[in-house]
Formats: C-alpha cells, structure tokens, sequence
C-alpha cells in the first residue's frame, strides 16, 4: 500500500509539471513595442546640380601641373673580351665550420647528418666519431654534445 501511495504522488508531481509546461506554451506571447515614430513630416532631400560653364572646360596656366623631367644616364657595359676574375673560391666558407652539435629535443642522427652534410646518411659518420658517447646510433639524448667530423670538407 505505501509504494503505491509513493507512485501516486509521483504521478500527481509529473501531472502538474506537464500540465504548467502545456499551460506556458499555449499562452499568447506579448505584443512587441511600438517603435517610436517621429511627427515631422518627411521631405525629399533637395538635389544638386552643376551645369558645367566654358570656363570650367579648359583648364587654366595657373591650375595646369608641372612634372618634375628625368634624365636617363646611360648603363655602362662591359667590353666583351674582359674576363671576370672570382675575388674567392665557390668553395670558401663565409662562417665558421661548426665543430659539434647539441641534441634538441626530437632530433634523431640522421636528422642531424642531413643539417650538416646534406645528406642523412652521413649518421654513421657522426655515430662513429662518437663511439665513446653513443652506444646505440639509434638511441641519443637531448643535451649531448656531439662532435661533427670534416662537416666543411667537399666530397
């Protein structure tokens, strides 16, 4: 008898929940406010026009634009039996060869070998100039300090 009470009164409960929820949607909404109107009367706005007269047509010495004049100077060529002498070889340097290299974080070796020699395969070079440092060429840690073999050297 008394979880039957109990269900009653939830039923009761959700009756009235449906019941108000169906009560505020049936409800008219409000009317929106008046926006507010002006009593003036509206008039056109008045419109311009210009006739253009003779002397507006042809412009005046004063009014007429004066462009600054440039003169072009000739390029001067060169002859064609003089030679280019190279101040420096193509292979010189401008920098200093870097000598080592700092593990960043996410860098691997062949990483590495592709910065400095162009080319990834190069890592074993780096590995072996290393030997007491990196037991694994496949294992290296962020902050070593490794040394990079004739990094500025033409092969």
């Amino acid at each position: 008898m008394r979880q039957f009470t109990r269900i009653l009164a939830v039923a009761i409960c959700l009756g009235l929940v449906l019941l108000c929820v169906l009560c505020l949607a049936g409800r008219p909404q409000p009317a929106p406010a008046p926006t507010p109107t002006s009593t003036m009367p509206m008039t056109a706005a008045p419109t311009l026009t210009a006739t253009p007269t003779a002397e507006s047509r042809t412009p005046t010495p004063s009014a007429t634009a004066v462009l600054p004049t440039t003169t072009i100077t000739a390029v001067p060529t060169m002859a064609p039996s003089a030679t280019l002498t190279p101040t420096a070889s193509p292979t010189a340097i401008p920098y200093p060869c870097p000598t080592s290299h700092t593990v960043q974080r996410g860098q691997h070796l062949w990483l590495i070998a592709e910065m400095y020699y162009g080319n990834g395969r190069h890592n074993l070079r780096i590995c072996a100039a290393n030997r007491p440092l990196i037991r694994d060429c496949n294992l290296i840690f962020t902050g070593w300090v490794l040394a990079l073999p004739e990094v500025c050297t033409n092969e």
